[in-house]
C-alpha cells in the first residue's frame, strides 16, 4: 500500500457527476449496479438512494439506509476474512485505529475501501442496486441527510450500466527455484478510462496433466503500475509439471479472460544440508558411527568417509548408499589405539550431494564388557553363608566383584580387589554374622583386562529365623458411648515383622473370634459387632516374616456399654383401688430399652425408694401397700444399665 496504485490517480481527479462535490462512479455485475463513492459519509450522516420508475422515485434504501460504522467492535465481524489482509495493509491490529483510517478521506483509507467492499460498506462508501438489466437506461436520485433527517445535499444522476470485462494479462514467465515457481507477467499501465477498473491479480495452477486449474493465491495480489506483477508459489514437488495462467478482477468481481498459459517442470538443484552431528563406540566389531539423520525431505542416502588425518584426503568407505533412515556404520578395518577421522554426506533423490559434514575423530577400543558368571548359588553354613558360580566365558576376564546389602537398591562391594576363584565365604556384616531371618541381597559381576564390567547376577540368600518376635505394644481399647470398641494396636519392637492379628473372646471361654489382619502398625480398628452388656478380653500378636508368632500381647478387657439413658416414660398416672395403688404409664420406644423402675414417697420432694426387685418389663405396676396418700415417679432404663429421668411426679386420685 505503500507505493503508488496508479488506478486511484483517476479516482481522485474525476469531475463531480453532478452540482455537488458527492464524487462517485459505478460498476455493474450480473443484475448489480454498484455505487462507490469518493468520500466517506460523516459520523452523523446517512444516505437514501431512489431510483425513477414510471410511478415516480422509488427509495431502495427506504429500511436501510446507507450510514457508516461508528462501533470498533463491529469491524472485525464485517471485515470477515478480509480483516488480516486489512490489518497488514494498515499496520495495525486495533479495531479503533483501522475504523479510523476506513472512514477517513486519505488515499490509504480509499484505495482500502476499493479493494475490499465489506471496508467500503464500513465507510459508508458503498451501495448495490440489485435487479438492473444492461444497457437499460436508469435514474438515480441520492439524498444525503444529517442525523436530525435534514437534507445535505441531492445528487441526481442518469447511468445506463454496462459490465466492462478487464483485459487479461500477457506474457506470463516463470522461473524455477529450489522446490518454487516464480511468476512475472506483464500488465498496461492505467490508461485514464472508467473501462480500465482492474485492480487485483488472481493466480490459477493446474497440476500434471490430468489436473485441473485452480485458483492458488489466498492473499491479494495487488496492481501496481509502478511494480512489475509478481507471485512465488512455495512448496511445489520436484519431477511434477505445473501449468500456469492469471486474471484480474475489478472491484465488483468482474474478472478478465485468463492470460497466456506457461508450464514449467521443476529440476532439484539443490544439495541437503550438512549432517552436524557424528558419534562414535567401539567394541570387539571395529568403530560403531552414528550421526543425526537427515531433516530433508527428498534424501535418499548417505556416503561415509574416512581419512588417518585432518590434513590427509578422505576417502569414501561406503560404495553403495546408506539408507537414509538408517544413519549408522561400522567400520571393521580399524586398528586399535590408532585415531581416524570421519566425514558424512547426504545424497537426495535427485543425486545432489551435500558437502561433508565436519571431521570426527575417533579411536578404536575395547570397551565391549564380559560375559557374566553364571549358576550364581548359596547355602547357609554355621553362620556364614557360602556363595558358588561358574566361571565366566569371556577370556580375559581378570576376576570378579562380590556386592552384597540389606536392601536390594543399597549393595556396597565386600570385595575391593578382583575375587579370581568361584567360591566365596561370607562371615557376614563386619564378620558378625547375619541377622536372625533376614534377607542378604548379593550380586556378582565379571571385569575384564580393560576393566570392562559385565552386567551384574542378582541372588537373594536367607538366614534362617526361628526366634519369637515380641509382641506388639500399648495395646488398649476405648468405648465410644456404646456404638463401637475402638482398638489401639502397637508395633512390636522386632524389625522383621511382616503382620499383626487382633483377636477377641469372652472371658472364661476357649472360643477366639479372628478380628482382623493388619500389614503395618500401629493399628487403629473399630469392633461394631459387639453386644451391649458383655463383658470381653481383647489381645494381639506379631508375625515375623518367617513365621514365628509372638506371645500375645497383654490383654485389654472391656464390658460394652453406652452412657446415654432412654427417654422419660410419659402419660404416667396412679389409681387408688381396692387397698391397692395401680400405676400405668404410656411405652418407651428405644432401641435398647430393658424395662422400668417404679418409685415412691410419702412425700412430693421427699426420698423415693425403688418398689421393684427386678426391672418390670410391662407398662404397669401394683403397689398393694400403696395409699392414696404416696406419690410415684417411674424411669425407664436400657441395656447398658443407664436410668432415665423421671417424667413427673403423681398421687394416686
Amino acid at each position: 500500500m505503500k507505493n503508488k496504485i496508479i488506478l486511484l490517480i483517476l479516482i481522485f481527479q474525476i469531475a463531480a457527476f453532478a452540482q455537488s462535490d458527492r464524487k462517485f462512479f459505478t460498476m455493474f455485475k450480473g443484475d448489480s449496479l454498484a455505487f462507490f463513492f469518493m468520500q466517506p459519509l460523516g459520523s452523523n450522516e446517512a444516505l437514501q438512494v431512489f431510483r425513477q420508475t414510471d410511478t415516480g422515485y422509488v427509495n431502495l434504501t427506504k429500511d436501510n439506509p446507507v450510514t457508516p460504522v461508528l462501533d470498533e467492535n463491529a469491524v472485525p465481524v464485517l471485515l470477515g476474512e478480509s480483516m488480516e489482509f486489512v490489518q497488514k495493509a494498515l499496520g495495525t491490529e486495533d479495531n479503533f485505529a483501522i475504523l479510523r483510517i476506513l472512514r477517513s478521506n486519505t488515499f490509504r483509507g480509499t484505495a482500502l475501501c476499493l479493494f475490499v467492499p465489506a471496508a467500503a460498506k464500513i465507510s459508508g462508501r458503498w451501495f448495490v442496486d440489485k435487479g438492473v438489466k444492461e444497457g437499460k437506461k436508469y435514474t438515480y436520485k441520492l439524498l444525503f441527510t444529517d442525523n436530525l433527517g435534514d437534507t445535505l445535499d441531492i445528487v441526481e444522476k442518469t447511468i445506463v450500466p454496462k459490465r466492462i470485462i478487464p483485459k487479461a494479462p500477457s506474457n506470463l514467465k516463470l522461473t524455477p527455484g529450489d522446490k518454487q515457481i516464480t511468476l512475472n507477467w506483464k500488465y498496461p499501465k492505467w490508461n485514464g478510462s472508467f473501462d480500465d477498473l482492474g485492480i487485483q491479480f488472481n493466480v490459477y495452477r493446474k497440476t500434471g496433466k490430468k489436473g485441473k486449474f485452480e485458483k492458488v493465491n489466498k492473499h491479494i495480489i495487488m496492481r501496481n503500475d509502478n511494480a512489475e506483477p509478481v507471485y512465488k508459489d512455495l512448496w511445489l514437488k520436484e519431477g511434477v509439471t505445473y501449468t500456469y495462467y492469471v486474471t484480474i478482477v475489478d472491484p465488483v468481481g468482474n474478472e478478465s479472460p485468463p492470460s497466456n498459459k506457461a508450464s514449467l517442470k521443476l529440476k532439484d538443484v539443490t544439495p541437503p544440508e550438512i549432517i552436524d552431528l557424528i558419534t562414535d563406540e567401539s567394541d570387539s566389531l571395529g568403530i560403531h558411527l552414528t550421526w543425526t539423520m537427515s531433516p530433508d525431505l527428498d534424501a535418499k542416502g548417505y556416503y561415509v568417509y574416512r581419512s588417518t588425518g585432518l590434513s590427509k584426503k578422505f576417502k569414501k568407505l561406503t560404495r553403495k548408499l546408506i539408507p537414509v533412515d538408517k544413519p549408522y556404520f561400522v567400520d571393521t578395518a580399524v586398528v586399535a589405539n590408532k585415531q581416524f577421522f570421519y566425514s558424512v554426506t547426504v545424497v537426495d533423490t535427485a543425486g545432489n550431494e551435500s558437502e561433508k559434514s565436519n571431521p570426527h575423530g575417533a579411536t578404536f577400543k575395547d570397551n565391549v564388557p564380559p560375559l557374566p558368571p553364571t549358576n550364581f548359588t548359596y547355602k547357609y553354613v554355621n553362620g556364614k553363608i557360602k556363595l558358588s558360580w561358574k566361571k565366566s566365558k569371556s577370556n580375559d576376564v581378570q576376576g570378579y566383584f562380590i556386592y552384597r546389602g540389606r536392601k536390594k537398591d543399597i549393595t556396597p562391594k565386600i570385595t575391593d580387589i578382583p575375587f579370581k576363584g568361584t567360591k566365596y565365604w561370607d562371615k557376614g556384616f563386619r564378620g558378625k554374622g547375619f541377622p536372625n531371618g533376614g534377607k542378604i541381597y548379593y550380586k556378582i559381576a565379571a571385569l575384564d583386562s580393560a576393566r570392562n564390567l559385565s552386567k551384574t547376577v542378582e541372588l537373594i540368600a536367607y538366614a534362617p529365623d526361628n526366634d519369637k518376635p515380641e509382641p506388639p505394644s500399648n495395646f488398649s481399647l476405648k468405648n465410644h458411648d456404646g456404638r463401637y470398641v475402638e482398638i489401639f494396636c502397637g508395633i512390636s519392637p522386632s524389625l522383621d515383622v511382616a503382620e499383626y492379628k487382633i483377636f477377641r473372646k469372652r472371658p472364661n471361654t476357649l472360643k477366639v473370634k479372628t478380628l482382623g489382619v493388619f500389614k503395618k502398625a500401629p493399628v487403629y480398628y473399630r469392633d461394631t459387632s459387639v453386644v451391649k452388656g458383655v463383658k470381653y478380653v481383647y489381645y494381639a500378636v506379631a508375625i515375623d516374616t518367617a513365621g514365628n508368632v509372638s506371645e500375645n500381647s497383654k490383654p485389654a478387657t472391656i464390658t460394652f456399654k453406652d452412657y446415654s439413658p432412654p427417654p422419660a416414660p410419659r402419660d404416667v398416672s396412679a389409681i387408688f383401688k381396692n387397698g391397692k395403688v395401680i400405676i400405668t404409664w404410656g411405652k418407651v420406644y428405644d432401641f435398647d430399652m430393658s424395662g422400668y423402675n417404679v418409685y415412691r414417697s410419702n412425700f412430693p420432694t421427699g426420698t423415693f425408694r425403688k418398689l421393684n426387685k427386678i426391672l418390670i418389663k410391662e407398662t404397669k405396676f401394683i403397689d398393694r401397700q400403696g395409699r392414696k396418700s404416696y406419690f410415684y415417679r417411674v424411669t425407664a432404663v436400657d441395656t447398658s444399665g443407664n436410668e432415665s429421668k423421671y417424667d413427673k411426679t403423681i398421687s394416686p386420685k
